[in-house]
């Protein structure tokens, strides 16, 4: 189903969705379990179990032992995340298009904030985006929405049907949802449009090319 209507805003997830970083999300969870002596995951071990925040995450991972391997986890990301960056393919064409039709954009991740706001400048997007909300800076990481409603406070915006939030994962479907924005769903990220499907996306889209094209027609 696509919404006709003209967004007034466009918040999107980060990782899976407007970079690629899948490579050093999987290693720097098996760095983790490395030094715990744990099994390692696959890729399609990572592709199921990895949705919100570290911070949301690893209590039910590594329980008692959660801060210390939070402590693992940030050093590793903080010393590899540049070197395996690079954004989607019509990622840069769609936030273009969407710069060039006045639409305000963002980004809400469940990234670190400070190595969300390296990751955008490392890729020269600074100019793209009117807020960044990475995690822990709402009270709550996604799928809460809190860091989606903290985002769109900044941005003087009510939440509405004609405030998208692109992402890759039910994690991000949920959160938008529960934000009262319109999902909208990219599928070249850890689901695929069966999986997301019982939470309605407005908007399914193959990839930010496609997601390209319906915008064009939209805007």
């Amino acid at each position: 189903m696509i919404n006709t209507n003209k967004p007034r805003a466009i918040l999107f997830d980060w990782d899976g969705t407007l970079a690629e970083t899948s490579k050093l999300i999987l290693n720097a969870y098996n760095h983790v379990f490395s030094h715990f002596n744990m099994p390692l995951w696959t890729e399609e071990d990572a592709q199921k179990n990895i949705r919100g925040s570290a911070r949301e995450a690893f209590p039910k991972i590594f329980g008692e032992k959660t801060e210390e391997a939070l402590k693992i986890h940030l050093a590793f990301v903080e010393e590899n995340h540049l070197t395996t960056l690079y954004a989607m393919q019509d990622a840069e064409r769609l936030l273009d298009l969407l710069k060039e039709k006045n639409i305000t954009i963002g980004v809400v991740s469940n990234k670190r904030d400070h190595i969300l706001k390296k990751e955008i400048s490392h890729l020269t997007w600074n100019h793209f985006f009117d807020v960044t909300v990475g995690a822990g800076v709402a009270a709550r990481d996604k799928p809460a929405p809190d860091s989606i409603l903290y985002a769109l406070d900044i941005l003087n915006i009510k939440s509405g049907p004609d405030i998208w939030y692109v992402g890759d994962t039910d994690t991000d479907m949920i959160a938008a949802k529960a934000a009262q924005c319109a999902p909208v769903f990219i599928e070249h990220g850890y689901c695929t449009a069966a999986q997301v499907g019982v939470h309605n996306p407005v908007i399914v889209a193959k990839n930010c090319g496609h997601l390209l094209e319906i915008c064009q027609k939209i805007l």
